[in-house]
């Protein structure tokens, strides 16, 4: 979680997927992008703080890896009302 909420892109995913779905539309639209170190990641770090939240669940047992996969293919899959815009 610290490292997504960081918005560093490199070796990040969940980073660069928030950087090119949500970020660089938003330079595009704006006209704001001046090339300098960081800055992306900076515009990144912003956004994700701005507009995106965390839930979790902690799952202890001998089947938690059955079920934390079967959850992840259900909300995947919108089974809960919503599809992930980034991993769906």
């Amino acid at each position: 979680m610290i490292s997504h909420r960081s918005g560093r892109r490199s070796g990040d995913q969940f980073c660069v997927y928030v950087h090119d779905y949500f970020v660089i539309p938003e330079l595009i639209r704006e006209g704001t992008y001046k090339p300098s170190k960081g800055f992306l990641d900076e515009k990144t770090k912003h956004y994700i703080q701005k507009n995106l939240s965390y839930r979790f669940c902690d799952f202890v047992g001998d089947n938690s890896i059955e079920v934390v996969r079967g959850l992840e293919s259900k909300i995947k899959n919108g089974v809960f009302g919503l599809k992930p815009l980034l991993y769906g």
